[in-house]
């Protein structure tokens, strides 16, 4: 409340007047504290931050710029002597290429071969479909090298990102057959006739720079169906991926990891399941589970770590 007057976009006829005159502004407030006290606004008509932030007729963030805002405005107590510094913000992106209705990797967004647009959060896509060009193998039991998309001649794959410098990797290759694979990102060949054979992969990594909004991907015109392209990750050159706090829990069909159902993050392993089924997409009494990840201690110190499992369960 620094007697200074402005007109936001938030003044509604509802609103009433200053002093028996027109209301030609409201006394911007602090952000020290703000998050304190919702509803926002000066009627309470914002529910979020997020709704307040959209509210105002200037530009109206969106996505992760939307969420980096948020967490910022979040991060300033009442007791702030002086605003921090906002995080620098960072994008990433992971992509999987894989068939319609094929279990999604956990922490990974779907490619089905469709055309450019936006989707998921994200505006990614083909410049020629290839909706007839994706597989899901089942013969991998990691997911993200089971399915894959088969590459058309010409075609090009774009995803919209801040101009910037990105950390790149690609993954290629196919569990039912051979192949040879051609890999051209933002005009710099990272592969030429790579052969494969069957259930054989290999992930290239690149730093790329990005100067028109769009990271774009293509086969170097390679002939059609010669590059199989699996998944693509992109995050900003420097900045550490975000860590997902649990464990990943890949869910499989059959009691010997046969056939992958879905993936999820498990924050505690604690379950009692019995005789029944952890998800409506695994059959009672005949399903298996793999856990990966990182453990971080809280102190420095010995652990030990114990299960407890019925007899008739395995544990490795």
């Amino acid at each position: 409340a620094l007697n200074v007057f402005a007109n936001v976009g938030t003044i509604k006829p509802r609103s009433g007047q200053r002093m028996n005159g027109p209301l030609n502004g409201f006394d911007v407030p602090t952000l020290r504290g703000l998050w304190t006290s919702a509803p926002y606004l000066h009627d309470g008509s914002a529910a979020t931050l997020a709704d307040a932030v959209n509210a105002h007729n200037t530009a109206k963030p969106t996505g992760t710029d939307l969420t980096n805002l948020v967490a910022y405005l979040q991060s300033i107590d009442a007791g702030e002597a002086v605003a921090p510094t906002p995080p620098a913000t960072t994008f990433t992106a992971r992509i999987n290429f894989q068939k319609d209705g094929a279990p999604i990797p956990n922490g990974y967004t779907p490619d089905y071969g469709d055309l450019f647009s936006t989707r998921n959060g994200l505006s990614y896509g083909w410049t020629t479909s290839h909706t007839s060009q994706d597989r899901d193998r089942n013969v991998n039991p990691d997911q993200r090298l089971d399915t894959l998309i088969l590459m058309l001649s010409g075609a090009q794959w774009n995803l919209t990102v801040p101009n910037g410098t990105y950390d790149v990797a690609i993954s290629v290759g196919d569990p039912s057959g051979s192949s040879r694979n051609y890999l051209n990102l933002e005009g710099t060949q990272l592969l030429t006739n790579a052969f494969l054979s069957a259930n054989t992969f290999r992930t290239v990594t690149a730093q790329v720079t990005v100067s028109d909004g769009r990271l774009t991907l293509s086969n170097a015109g390679a002939s059609n169906n010669q590059t199989r392209i699996n998944s693509i990750t992109i995050t900003t050159a420097g900045s550490t991926p975000s860590r997902l706090n649990g464990l990943t829990g890949n869910y499989f069909q059959g009691r010997n990891f046969e056939q992958l159902r879905f993936s999820r993050i498990d924050n505690v392993l604690e379950f009692n399941w019995g005789t029944g089924s952890p998800d409506s997409r695994l059959s009672a009494d005949q399903f298996s589970v793999r856990w990966s990840g990182c453990i971080v201690p809280r102190y420095s110190e010995n652990y030990t770590f114990y299960t407890m499992l019925p007899r008739f369960i395995a544990a490795a």
